[in-house]
């Protein structure tokens, strides 16, 4: 019986330890500059100032304001300044805290037409 407790104490902490490693971030967590992590050439960086992000791609910079849905792990972007008539588009955002390594599906382009993974880090 003690032997059951503990193998259930065990998988209970290796559970509860795998789920925190990759939350979704919070606005302090965001802040910074965040670099593409690729081979592909040219990579993208995000800079996140309060609600702002600046996002370049080569040619282009462009600047987003954004909201996060901590509950279903979402990032809410509409070109800054808001227009009133733009729906923000919505991205799956994760934070892998012990690699520190933001993740982000369906933000870039893909032309393969499946959901685009992008890697950022700091």
């Amino acid at each position: 019986m003690n032997r059951r407790k503990i193998v259930f104490a065990f998988a209970a902490l290796l559970l509860a330890l795998i789920y925190s490693c990759a939350k979704c971030p919070t606005e302090d967590q965001l802040q910074g500059t965040w670099n593409e992590q690729t081979n592909n050439i040219p990579k993208t960086k995000l800079i996140f100032k309060g609600n702002i992000l600046i996002f370049f791609h080569d040619p282009h910079i462009d600047t987003l304001s954004y909201t996060l849905d901590k509950k279903h792990k979402t990032i809410y972007m509409t070109v800054y300044p808001n227009p009133t008539k733009v729906t923000p588009s919505g991205y799956t955002i994760e934070y892998h805290r012990r690699k520190k390594i933001l993740t982000i599906q369906g933000f870039l382009p893909n032309p393969t037409g499946s959901t685009p993974i992008a890697y950022y880090e700091q």
